[in-house]
């Protein structure tokens, strides 16, 4: 932002010639009105000539400040629309990428909530099939002392 504050600090200087400028400028209108009426008058006069004379050269030397200054604050104007450009196109860019990161980052964070929905399910199934394994495990016993009591008291006799 280097760029605006220098043009903004010469600009408080083309402020202060303004400034000086609408100071002076009403009383040399004053002066060159009574000097112009008194040389329109008595032109013959030389202290009238010189005068008007010098209250045109005023004028004129103001003029030139106005100008220049004017001329200045166009050119510092062109300078910091140029610049802003520049930020617009900047900001621009970066608001792109500031998308495409967005973007990125949903996808991270649906690839996160996902593994971790994954992992949730999985735990889940490991603790079904815990229970389950553990539920045959109970009953292969449970059938297991059930025959044994059911075919304890019978004998089987072998062929020899």
């Amino acid at each position: 932002m280097g760029f605006i504050d220098t043009a903004y600090e010469t600009t408080t200087e083309d402020t202060r010639n303004i400034n000086t400028y609408k100071g002076q400028l009403p009383g040399m209108l004053a002066n060159f009105k009574r000097d112009y009426v008194l040389y329109y008058t008595t032109p013959s006069l030389t202290e009238y000539q010189n005068a008007y004379a010098n209250s045109t050269g005023n004028l004129t030397a103001l003029n030139t400040g106005v100008f220049t200054t004017s001329n200045n604050v166009q050119r510092k104007t062109g300078i910091i629309n140029t610049n802003l450009g520049l930020l617009h196109t900047a900001i621009t860019t970066e608001k792109e990428k500031n998308d495409t990161l967005k973007g990125k980052l949903a996808a991270l964070n649906q690839k996160y909530n996902g593994s971790d929905e994954m992992i949730s399910n999985y735990k889940q199934l490991y603790n079904i099939e815990y229970l389950r394994n553990w539920a045959l495990f109970l009953g292969i016993i449970v059938a297991g002392t059930a025959i044994s009591k059911v075919f304890k008291g019978q004998s089987v006799p072998l062929p020899r």
